[in-house]
C-alpha cells in the first residue's frame, strides 16, 4: 500500500478504530505490532511487539498467542486491521461452535490467518518448529494444526481486504 493501513478511513472511523470496536464485541482486545502515534495512544490498549522482532507477521501472531497462554486463555481472535467491511456478526460466526485447533477463513486456495480463530496450546505447538526455518508463512501454520474447510463461514464482503490502492478504489475509495 505504501503507507499505514490502519489510518485509512471507512465512513467516520479510521481501519484501526473500526477493528477495534469491532473486536471489543468479542472480548478484550490486544495490539500487535510497531504502532504509534496520538490515535494508538488514545485507546489505551494493551501493546505487544513482534516475537521475535523481525520475523513479519507470524512472529506477531507468536506474541499474541504467548500473551494468551500467560494470561490463561484457551482461545484467541487474530484480526487484521485492514477487513473494512468485517462485522460483529463475522466474529460471532468466527467465534461459534464447532470448537476445532483453529477456525479460519479461506479466499480460494489461500488461509486468511488474521482472520481466524486460534486455541493457543494447539497455535503454540504448531507455529514453533516453523520459526526453526524461517521464513515463517501462516499458510503452512494453518495446515499444520488442521483447520477444518467452511467455505460458507463468511460472505466475500466480509473478506475484501485493503492491501493495494486499486482494492480501496474497486470498493468506491478515494485512494490516498
Amino acid at each position: 500500500m505504501g503507507r499505514d493501513k490502519a489510518g485509512l478511513r471507512v465512513g467516520h472511523e479510521t481501519l484501526l478504530l473500526r477493528t477495534v470496536r469491532i473486536a471489543r464485541s468479542a472480548g478484550d482486545v490486544v495490539l500487535v505490532g510497531e504502532l504509534w502515534g496520538p490515535e494508538i495512544d488514545a485507546l489505551e490498549l494493551p501493546r505487544l511487539s513482534d516475537r521475535p522482532p523481525g520475523l513479519g507477521p507470524a512472529a506477531g501472531l507468536n506474541a499474541l498467542l504467548r500473551e494468551a497462554e500467560a494470561r490463561g486463555h484457551a482461545e484467541v481472535l487474530a484480526l487484521a486491521v485492514d477487513h473494512p467491511f468485517l462485522s460483529e456478526a463475522d466474529l460471532a460466526a468466527l467465534l461459534a461452535p464447532p470448537p476445532a485447533p483453529a477456525r479460519a477463513v479461506r479466499r480460494g486456495r489461500h488461509w486468511e490467518p488474521f482472520l481466524a480463530r486460534y486455541g493457543v496450546q494447539e497455535a503454540l505447538a504448531a507455529l514453533a518448529p516453523l520459526f526453526d526455518t524461517p521464513p515463517v508463512h501462516l499458510q503452512r501454520l494453518l495446515d499444520r494444526i488442521g483447520v477444518p474447510f467452511d467455505e460458507g463461514l463468511l460472505g466475500p464482503r466480509a473478506l475484501r481486504d485493503w492491501d493495494r490502492p486499486e482494492d480501496l478504489a474497486a470498493d468506491g475509495h478515494e485512494i490516498p
